[in-house]
């Protein structure tokens, strides 16, 4: 198992997990947004992309070094890109 802050290493062809990094904070916000499509309640999603952008990489991140927000990649993209 792989240290928290440390990405998982990918087997070719498959993905990765591996810590948010502040240029993920778009895709993050578009993926809260289609769910909360399919969901039927785009109209609870409140924040915007610098919000989360402050969240989780401000001053005071809501995610930690130990408990770090985390995104998967697939050869080649983002998951959901």
């Amino acid at each position: 198992m792989a240290r928290p802050g440390t990405a998982r290493m990918a087997e070719p062809g498959r993905g990765v997990i591996r810590p948010a990094r502040p240029d993920d904070v778009a895709v993050i916000h578009r993926l809260v947004r289609e769910l909360a499509e399919y969901e039927r309640s785009v109209d609870q999603v409140a924040a915007t992309e610098e919000d989360l952008r402050r969240s989780l990489f401000g001053r005071s991140p809501r995610c930690s070094r130990t408990s770090p927000s985390t995104t998967a990649r697939w050869p080649g993209s983002r998951c959901g890109s």
